[in-house]
């Protein structure tokens, strides 16, 4: 749990049938644009790691659900934890590293035999976002601060990490440019991108809890 997920070979999309994806308007992108075809969309743009329990932001079936009653309707055998990219404009580092460590204790409780992925933030793209007026407070040098305390939160808590950003940084640490009309959510070749390392990254949940 001190390191990664490493490399491992790679799975179909059928994988992803019991798993359940939470996340705000990037992972929103990713189900829609991958072409993963399966999992459940537990997104809710704007959501922040702060307000998983009390705001009701889903509306299944006519009704309306915090994320963790929602994520508690059924069993799942994975669930995919990407948050971070609201939350930069809070400047509360000590309160999103609490607030991450209560999801994963939250998310186990109602999810006891799933594999919990917390997918590291993929970067952003700060001239992109400053050239389409998107906000001051999405800065990489804060996604990446941010990057290192998920890493501290998926070894406490003994839950996968993800470390998406590697993969999608260019050589100034950036999202390139052509990833992103607005900096910050990608393209459909990026998803598709995304998808990959997805299926590349995979851990049994016998070989985490032996």
């Amino acid at each position: 749990f001190s390191q990664p997920c490493p490399e491992s070979p790679a799975v179909d999309n059928s994988y992803f049938e019991d798993a359940a994806f939470i996340g705000d308007s990037r992972t929103d992108g990713f189900m829609i644009y991958s072409g993963i075809g399966c999992g459940e969309n537990l997104t809710s743009n704007g959501l922040s790691i702060f307000k998983l329990a009390e705001k009701k932001a889903l509306t299944i079936d006519g009704k309306q659900y915090t994320l963790l009653e929602a994520l508690a309707l059924k069993q799942y055998g994975k669930v995919y934890l990407s948050r971070g990219v609201n939350e930069l404009g809070y400047y509360n580092d000590k309160g999103f590293y609490d607030a991450y460590c209560q999801a994963i204790d939250a998310i186990r409780e109602c999810q006891p035999n799933a594999v919990i992925y917390i997918q590291g933030l993929i970067p952003l793209n700060e001239d992109v976002i400053a050239a389409t007026g998107g906000a001051s407070y999405l800065t990489n040098e804060h996604l990446l601060i941010y990057n290192d305390l998920m890493k501290q939160v998926a070894q406490e808590k003994q839950v996968a990490f993800l470390d998406l950003n590697p993969e999608f940084a260019g050589p100034d640490g950036q999202l390139p440019a052509d990833a992103s009309r607005d900096g910050v959510h990608l393209s459909s070749e990026y998803c598709r991108q995304w998808l990959e390392y997805l299926q590349t990254h995979t851990v049994d949940y016998d070989t985490l809890y032996p």
